[in-house]
Formats: C-alpha cells, sequence, structure tokens
C-alpha cells in the first residue's frame, strides 16, 4: 500500500472534515444546505477525493470464481451449446472466416520507420509461415477467428525459447480463460497474474499479460470480457432451434395423426379394433398403395387433422436477424430472394465496410503489435483489401477536375504522381476548361480581364472594357461556331478587331478535288472539308516506328512476360499497366493474360449473354467491326467478353452487354446456359417479354467500347435462331458449340447435327457446284453473274498465294531460328511463339511477297465487278423507266467472260464510266493490305502451332500451304470485293441516269442476315443516304451480295 493511500486511510478514521478546495465549490455551486431549495451535499465518498475511479462496477471476490464468466449473463458452455446446435451461426461464423482468410497478405515498413527492411520481412514471413510453429499460417488464423466470432475469447499465448525470447503465437480456448481484475477493475499489469486457466473445473494456470494475448473485439466498459454476436440474439437463436425441432419431430414422431375416420354407428369397438389393424396391413410400409383407392363401408367418414402448415417467411426472418448479428449479408449464404444487382452491391458493401474490415483492423494490430513489440522488427501487416485500383481512380478523377479548373497544370500532377517532369522544364500552361469552347489558357483571362481587384478576383469597379476583341485559343474551335460580333467591336467599332492575316492563296473550288504539285489528282477530297494536309516528305507508310520507341516496345513487352509468369504461379490476375504499347493492344494482352490464368486454375474466363425475346424467340447478337488484329472480326456473336476481378460469369456477362450495347440490360430471367468445349467461355440465355423490352431506341449499331479512338462502329440485330447452322458471317467458336447453344435456347435439337452439316455445305454466298445455274429471272442482273466470277478468280488468289511464298523455305527458316517460350501454360507459350513468328516473317518481307498476287488479282476482280455492276444498273434503269416487271431483265456484257479485263474495260467505257473505274483501281490499296495482314496472321498462327505441337519440317511446310490455299479466306477477300466494286459502279450509273431514289434489294439464296433483312425492309432511300445498317450501299458485312435497286 502507497503512502498516499494509508494517508487516505487515516483520514477516513480520523479525519470529519472535507478538502477546502472541495468546500468551497461547493459553496460557489450552491449546493450546501444554506442555499433555498438546495441539491444537498453528496455523501462523503468511502474512497477519498480526486482519486483514480473504478473502471466498473464488479462484485467483491470477483476473482474467486470456479469457472470463466461466472458473473456474466451467458456462460461459455450456453453459448458453445447454442453455436454448435444452430446451423446458421455456424454457417455465418465460417463465411466471415473464409472471406478473410481468401484476402492476401504482405508484411510492410511499419509507419516510424524508414529505413531498409529487406532482412526484416524475410524474418517476419518466417515467423508467420507458421506462428505456432505447428499450423499454417491460414489453419491458425482459422481457430482464432472462430474463438473471436463465435465467444468474442481470441486468445494467443507467447511461445518463447530457453533464452524466453518471443518465437511464436499459440492459439488457446479463450472459453477456459477467465481474465482477473485489479482494485481498480483493470487488467493487473506484470508481474501480477492478469488471467487463470480453467481445466475440468480446476484453476489450472496463473498467466500475465507477458504471457497471454487477450484482446475482445467488442469490448465493453462493464466488462472483461466481449460480447459475442450471438449473445446480442439469443432469443432470436433459441426460437429459430426450436422452430427447427419441431420440424424435425413432425417428420419423425409425434401423436397426432394424419387423419380420423368415423366408422358406422352399428359397429362395436371390436369391430372397429379389427378394421383398423385391417387398414394398417393394407397401407403400413407400402408407399404405392397409399395410391391407390379404397372402399369403405357405408356411413364412414375422414377428418383431417388440423396441422398448421407454416411458409418459409417466418424461418427468412429469423435468419436474416442472425446474418445481421453477424454482419453477413443473406444472398452470400444463397439466399437471393429479394436481391437485385443494385441491392446486392449495397449490402456487399456495407459487410465489407461494418463487418469484415474493422475486425480485418483488429487483426493488423494484434499482429504488427506481435512483429513490433515482441520480435523486435519494424513491420507492419496488411491485408490486401483491392482498395489500391479504386482510389487511384478517384485520385485520377479529382486530379481532372483540378486541372479543368485552373487550379493546377497537367505538368503538376506529372510531377506529384509520377515524378516526371517536362522535357527542358517547361510547364504545361494552366487552362480553364469549357465544355463548349474547349480548354481557355489562364492568359487569354488575363489578356481581357483588365485591372483585377486581388480581395474578389473580379475587375476593379469602373475598369474600362478593354478595346481589342477576345481572339480565343489558337487550335480552339467553339462548338457551334460564335456569329455574333465580339462585345470590343459592338462598343468600340471594327478598330478593336485584330489585324487581318496576310494574304493568303486564291483558294480552288470547294468542289474541285485536291491536287499536289507534280502529282496526280487525289480525288474524293475536296476543300470543303476545310481541312488543310502536309506532305510526310521522305516518308514511306509501310516505315517502321523510331528506333527509340521500337526498344521502348520490345522493353515494355518483356516485362509484361515477367509479369505474366509470375501471375500465372499466383493463380490470381491483374492487368499490366502498360505505358507505350497502344491501349487497343494493351487491353488484348490483358485480356489474353487473365484467360490464361483463369483457364489454367479450370474457371471460366470469358461470359456472354444471349438475350432472347420470347415473343418472337429471336437472339440479340453484334456484328464485330472488321479489324485486322481481330480474329472476330466482321462476325457475328452474342454480346460478351472476358470477366474483370472476382465477377461471377452473369455478372460479367451483364456488363459486358451493357457496355457493348450502350442500354442496361431489360428485365427478364436466365433460362439457360452453356459451355464451350474448352471451357473458358460460358454463354447464359436471358428471356425477357419482347424485342421492344430491350431499350435500343431504334438503333442498329454501337461502338465497341474496347477500341480507344472510338471509331469502330459495331452493327446490332435480331437473328432468329434457324439462321445460325452453317452461316459463315457467324464467329466460328459460336458455330462450333451451336448444338449447346441451339439447346440453351430452347430450340428444337432433334435434327440439330444434320442441319449444321447441311447449312455448312452450302454457305452464304458460296458458288454452288453449277454456278450457271443461276436463275436469270433475279431483278438485279448481277446475280446471274457473280458467282461464276467469284468461282474464277478464287483459286487464281489461292494459286498466286502459293507460289509467292516459298513454303517448305520458310518452314525451314523458321525451325533454323529454334524459336521457343518458356511459360508454363499452352495459350502463353502460343502467344510468346506468335510474337516472335510475327517478327520473324516481317524480317524477311513476306508480306510485300503476298502483296503482289494479292494485288494481281482483286485488280482484275475490280475490273470485272465494275463491268457487272455499271451493265446491271443500266439494265435495271432501263426496266425501271419501262415500268418491266421484276425480273425480267438482264445486263448486256457483249463477249465478256471472267477474267476478260480488257472485254471490261472496252464495255465501262462504252457505258461512260471509265474514270470511275480508274480511281476504284487506285483505292484498292487498302483492301490488298488488309488480305496481306489476314494472311501474315494466319502463317505466324501456324508457325506458332508448329513448333507447340513440335512438327517437323514436312508437318509445318503443310500448315503454310494450308493458310495460303484456304478458299475459304479467298472466297470471302474476292466476293467482297467484287460486290463492293459492282455497287459503286451501280450508284455512278445511277447518277449518270439522274436516278434519285433507290432501295436495297437481297439475292434470293435463303442465307439473308438480319441486317440485310432490315435494310430491304426500310424501304427506299434518296441515293447517297445511309440504311439502317450505317451504310449507303452493300456491302453491309464480307460475302454480301445485296444490290441496289431503283424506285
Amino acid at each position: 500500500m502507497g503512502v498516499r493511500s494509508r494517508l487516505a486511510n487515516l483520514a477516513k478514521v480520523f479525519g470529519n472534515s472535507t478538502p477546502a478546495e472541495f468546500t468551497a465549490g461547493e459553496t460557489a455551486a450552491q449546493m450546501t444546505p444554506a442555499s433555498p431549495f438546495s441539491p444537498g451535499t453528496p455523501i462523503r465518498p468511502y474512497d477519498g477525493y480526486s482519486r483514480t475511479p473504478r473502471g466498473h462496477e464488479f462484485v467483491p471476490g470477483y476473482n474467486i470464481s470456479a469457472r470463466p464468466r461466472a458473473h456474466e449473463r451467458v456462460t461459455f458452455e450456453t453459448l458453445r451449446s447454442l453455436i454448435e446446435s444452430y446451423d446458421v451461426a455456424q454457417m455465418c461464423i465460417w463465411h466471415r472466416i473464409d472471406s478473410i482468410r481468401s484476402l492476401d497478405w504482405s508484411l510492410v515498413a511499419a509507419a516510424h520507420f524508414e529505413g531498409d527492411v529487406t532482412d526484416a520481412v524475410r524474418l517476419g514471413m518466417a515467423a508467420l509461415r507458421k506462428p505456432d510453429r505447428q499450423t499454417p499460417f491460414s489453419t491458425w488464423l482459422s481457430a482464432y477467428l472462430y474463438d473471436v466470432l463465435a465467444y468474442d475469447a481470441g486468445a494467443l499465448y507467447r511461445l518463447r525459447n530457453r533464452r524466453g525470447d518471443v518465437v511464436g503465437l499459440m492459439n488457446v480456448d479463450g472459453t477456459t480463460v477467465a481474465p482477473l481484475l485489479d482494485y481498480w477493475g483493470r487488467s493487473p499489469e506484470p508481474p501480477a497474474e492478469a488471467y487463470v486457466q480453467y481445466i475440468n473445473g480446476l484453476p489450472w494456470d496463473w498467466l500475465t499479460r507477458d504471457d497471454l494475448i487477450y484482446e475482445p473485439f467488442r469490448k465493453r466498459a462493464n466488462s472483461p470480457y466481449g460480447l459475442a454476436p450471438l449473445e446480442t440474439i439469443l432469443l432470436n437463436a433459441n426460437t429459430d432451434i426450436r422452430f427447427q425441432m419441431y420440424f424435425l419431430q413432425r417428420f419423425t414422431e409425434g401423436n397426432v395423426p394424419e387423419a380420423f375416420a368415423s366408422a358406422p354407428e352399428s359397429w362395436s369397438p371390436d369391430q372397429i379394433e379389427q378394421w383398423q389393424t385391417l387398414w394398417d396391413s393394407f397401407m403400413a410400409g407400402d408407399q404405392a398403395a397409399k395410391h391407390t383407392i379404397k372402399w369403405m363401408p357405408g356411413g364412414s367418414t375422414i377428418a383431417w387433422s388440423n396441422e398448421k402448415d407454416f411458409t418459409d417467411q417466418f424461418s427468412l426472418f429469423l435468419m436474416r436477424k442472425t446474418a445481421a448479428a453477424f454482419h453477413v449479408v443473406p444472398s452470400d449464404l444463397g439466399f437471393t430472394e429479394n436481391v437485385n444487382l443494385s441491392s446486392g452491391e449495397s449490402q456487399a458493401d456495407v459487410q465489407h465496410r461494418v463487418g469484415d474490415l474493422p475486425l480485418i483492423r483488429h487483426l493488423q494490430n494484434t499482429i504488427s503489435a506481435f512483429l513490433q513489440d515482441d520480435l523486435g522488427l519494424p513491420l507492419d501487416f496488411l491485408f490486401d483489401l483491392g482498395e489500391e485500383q479504386a482510389d487511384r481512380l478517384q485520385q485520377a478523377q479529382a486530379d481532372q477536375i483540378y486541372v479543368q479548373l485552373g487550379a493546377i497544370s497537367s505538368s503538376d500532377i506529372r510531377s506529384m504522381r509520377y515524378g516526371l517532369e517536362e522535357p527542358e522544364g517547361i510547364p504545361v500552361p494552366r487552362f480553364i476548361y469549357d465544355p463548349r469552347g474547349g480548354p481557355i489558357p489562364l492568359a487569354s483571362l488575363y489578356a481581357v480581364a483588365g485591372q483585377i481587384d486581388p480581395s474578389t478576383a473580379a475587375p476593379k469597379p469602373g475598369t474600362e472594357l478593354p478595346h481589342t476583341a477576345f481572339g480565343g485559343a489558337e487550335g480552339v474551335v467553339p462548338n457551334p461556331p460564335i456569329l455574333t460580333a465580339p462585345l470590343a467591336e459592338q462598343e468600340f467599332g471594327p478598330s478593336a478587331l485584330p489585324p487581318a492575316p496576310p494574304p493568303q492563296p486564291t483558294p480552288p473550288d470547294p468542289g474541285a478535288p485536291v491536287a499536289k504539285d507534280g502529282g496526280a489528282t487525289t480525288v474524293g477530297i475536296t476543300t470543303a472539308t476545310g481541312v488543310t494536309g502536309y506532305d510526310l516528305i521522305g516518308r514511306r507508310d509501310d516505315e517502321d516506328e523510331p528506333e527509340d520507341q521500337e526498344k521502348l516496345s520490345k522493353s515494355e513487352l518483356t516485362a509484361y512476360r515477367s509479369f505474366r509468369k509470375a501471375r500465372q504461379r499466383a493463380g490470381k490476375w491483374r492487368d499490366f499497366e502498360f505505358r507505350v504499347i497502344d491501349p487497343a493492344r494493351a487491353r488484348r494482352l490483358n485480356q489474353a493474360g487473365r484467360l490464361a490464368v483463369r483457364k489454367a486454375e479450370g474457371q471460366v474466363a470469358v461470359a456472354g449473354l444471349a438475350v432472347q425475346a420470347a415473343d418472337t424467340g429471336r437472339v440479340l447478337m453484334l456484328q464485330r467491326a472488321l479489324d485486322p488484329e481481330d480474329p472476330a472480326g466482321g462476325t457475328w456473336e452474342m454480346p460478351g467478353g472476358h470477366l474483370e476481378g472476382d465477377e461471377t460469369p452473369l455478372l460479367g456477362a451483364w456488363r459486358e452487354w451493357a457496355e457493348e450495347t450502350g442500354s442496361i440490360p431489360p428485365p427478364g430471367q436466365q433460362t439457360g446456359t452453356w459451355i464451350s468445349p474448352d471451357g473458358a467461355y460460358q454463354g447464359i440465355v436471358w428471356t425477357v417479354d419482347g424485342e421492344d423490352s430491350v431499350p435500343l431506341d431504334s438503333r442498329d449499331q454501337v461502338s465497341n467500347p474496347d477500341d480507344p479512338d472510338g471509331d469502330c462502329v459495331e452493327a446490332i440485330a435480331w437473328w432468329d435462331p434457324a439462321q445460325l447452322a452453317g452461316n459463315p458471317a457467324v464467329r466460328t467458336e459460336l458455330l462450333a458449340s451451336l448444338p449447346d447453344v441451339l439447346t440453351a435456347l430452347g430450340c428444337e435439337t432433334a435434327d440439330t447435327v444434320d442441319d449444321i452439316a447441311k447449312a455448312a455445305a452450302s454457305p452464304k454466298g458460296q458458288a454452288p457446284d453449277g454456278a450457271d445455274t443461276q436463275s436469270a429471272q433475279r431483278a438485279w442482273p448481277g446475280w446471274n453473274l457473280d458467282l461464276q466470277t467469284v468461282a474464277h478468280w478464287v483459286p487464281l488468289l489461292a494459286a498466286g498465294l502459293v507460289a509467292a511464298v516459298s513454303a517448305r523455305e520458310l518452314a525451314k527458316a523458321w525451325l533454323a531460328l529454334a524459336p521457343a517460350a518458356s511459360a508454363s501454360t499452352k495459350g502463353e507459350r502460343l502467344n510468346q511463339l506468335t510474337t516472335q513468328a510475327d517478327d520473324f516473317l516481317q524480317g524477311r518481307g513476306t508480306g510485300t511477297a503476298l502483296r503482289e498476287p494479292i494485288g494481281a488479282t482483286l485488280r482484275g476482280v475490280t475490273i470485272d465487278g465494275y463491268a457487272i455492276g455499271a451493265a446491271s444498273a443500266h439494265a435495271a434503269a432501263d426496266a425501271h423507266e419501262a415500268s418491266a416487271q421484276p425480273g425480267s431483265t438482264t445486263a448486256d456484257m457483249g463477249t465478256w467472260t471472267p477474267g476478260a479485263s480488257d472485254v471490261a474495260r472496252d464495255l465501262v467505257d462504252s457505258l461512260g464510266d471509265g474514270n470511275g473505274l480508274a480511281h476504284m483501281l487506285d483505292q484498292s490499296g487498302s483492301s490488298v493490305q488488309s488480305i496481306a495482314t489476314g494472311r501474315l496472321n494466319g502463317l505466324a498462327h501456324a508457325l506458332a502451332n508448329g513448333v507447340e505441337a513440335g512438327d517437323d519440317l514436312d508437318a509445318i511446310s503443310e500448315a503454310i500451304t494450308d493458310v495460303l490455299s484456304d478458299p475459304s479466306r479467298a472466297e470471302m477477300a474476292v466476293a467482297t470485293e467484287l460486290a463492293r466494286t459492282a455497287n459503286t459502279a451501280a450508284v455512278q450509273a445511277y447518277r449518270q441516269r439522274d436516278i434519285e431514289r433507290v432501295r436495297w434489294a437481297t439475292a434470293d439464296d435463303d442465307r439473308v442476315c438480319p441486317v440485310c433483312d432490315a435494310n430491304e425492309a426500310a424501304g427506299p432511300r434518296t441515293l447517297g443516304d445511309d440504311f439502317p445498317s450505317g451504310d449507303p450501299m452493300p456491302p453491309a458485312h464480307p460475302r454480301d451480295r445485296c444490290a441496289l435497286l431503283p424506285t
């Protein structure tokens, strides 16, 4: 006992006065009886004045107890019995445990430490690998969390070596530990004992605070014990357990029969007993007999017992209260009756913010204290909560707002966020961004502001208006343009306008084509566009990137490959941050990496949403934009894409559908699914009431969200599932899963395989045997000529490509490089090998070799197509002017046959459109480049697949030949180019004939797609106007045979 305590005891015994300062204070507060109606002087204290108060009231002899929680409302034994009997509580506890165990964690430098922690991290990781020297961290954490969530009695014993140093933490059953109190109601400090462990009802061990970590998660001021979640809902848990027991007993035993039967009044008790025995022999143990008709004596009646039937509403109510006590969202336990996307996300956010986050921080503090205080390591233990990406997005949005307000410059952001300085130290000027006028530099504001009042940042009162008109920032054009005179001009006249620019050369006629000095006229580009062009002297379009940029790209790709390997080993993907590679390619690389990781883990990586209208049975599909880098370019499929983060296939398909269509998925229900053969893609059928339910607002085109420039436009249309089978316009992967797709869509699939095979044998636009059998009775005469023309040029194109490249020499040179890939998965290795093959083909000039035969073939196709289009258009115009019946016209092609280019040229000249043909031939370079790029991609994949499969020289040579001679791709290129040239010639012919209205006509080949159907149904349009697909004339897609007819 201290001196102060001894003096206080003496004062209690011998003293009879209150300290002077308290007496003076009572008088000042008028707490004495001398004041009228005074509240009175309080009873003199037992312990003294201004002494340390007790933390809470406890019974005398609190530490003298026979078991833990002896003075609490609920004992540990009661809590354990409830938890082990209550399934909902167990589900909630383990859901919380698994939720936290699923998080990644790391060790970082403590907030107060600025040195190198590399060695400390290594030691800390070794200590936490098995915190109790026996159990892995995840299992050890599970045991600790169970005691916290079930009883709020997590206890960790500090393991020590012989020297007394702490070397680990061992889980101790917290229900065996009873905290002790000191005089003030607090936990005693060492060396006094602070805890007693009871085993089999006996005080087993005394422990100090240096021995045991006992920190309740839900600490209360009036008890040294924590508050378990189940302790807050004891009545609810007891009710739910009894409710379940009632149903268990109802299905196992009871004394209330199913029904009561009344026997005829004339029966004696013995007869009733005999009939009961006979009846039981009929029914007992025979389920089949219970469902047959039994005849009964006359006068017998049946009265059913009045047992109550319960719905699940009451049990769900009890379950939700329990889930709320444990901060668990019911939908996470599988109860999703009243959950939609919006409420599910908000509830998940509440669970994280109120449930997981406080417990995670409790764990972080406990383990960090162990590392710092017990092991002496300057480390903090942190869970990865996935908030970094969201924080970076919010920071970027805030930075953008500040930059656009003119508060800071983009150079400030560059320096603060990335530590980068502007070249030569010249910062980007600050500006204020106006949505209508664009960025307005502060210098422009200063130029027109005049004298500024520093206190208000406004012009000083009486300041005159500037005598010069505000010219705006150079390069910023208001939209729409300002048409009124500037205020300065209105006030001070024309003198306020800036000096006129020096005389400019006389502009050419706006309608005339632009001609380069010493060069040919550039047809189709006029000065009416208002665009000034500049020649890039000494530069060719096919030149490579600058050397330094190429090095940066290769370096970044190398870093990406290493990053991808690390993510595959970790089994979890996060996007690589590209800085040099263009955004479109960067997105594809990240998607490929995510796909490889998910496939290696046996997970679905891509999901699509097939929205099906219940009223028509049709499905909404997208046609991908023509992109040489996209293997699905130009084909139709369901909207969908790669999953992100921890998305489920349904959520990912919903998000992709919304991004690609620009609309929120309509109300409906999931009615089917299918999985691709490789398991990486899952399609989900979402059935809606009707096509009107989809809010497309009559749009037939959407923008590709993956295109950073926003100039890739994709078609969107409703498809009849019957049109999918064998359709070359449909994506190959979708056709491979078509039987499963049709089954998921609810189509009749008895003859599905036969139908697909039959349809595939005659795809749209493909010339069947005997192409000359096409009916001559067509409204567009070209339909009698196009298929035989395609049949003529396709083998020539394939033969030219095969002759341009020696397959054996190419394969031999490729194998001589000894290409190899170090990735662990097949997909990653193929990506690495394909990149090497691309570089190999570019270095050999294979693209140049392919462009020569492609150019020669397309030149002949263009000449033939232009002749067919011009002659057919004039024939159709003659028939229209003569009011002839559709189908009664033929084109006069003279002596022309497919491939007779000279005859075709003469025919075009005779029709008066030789200049149009010359222009088409000049513009064919882009088509040649596109086809060559596609063949190069195919060759790169063939070379990569050959190395991956271990093929020999002959096998790889054969694969190269197959790519070059592929008749399907050759047919698609020839048919599409022929249709484009023929319809261009038709448009020119109609303009010569002063025809102003045309209609879209589809070929009668039973393979018409929904896009062309919609264009035909749209009716006549002014020549040059767009049809619903966004095209002024065919083709709207590859292999399109449609044409324009006068009306």
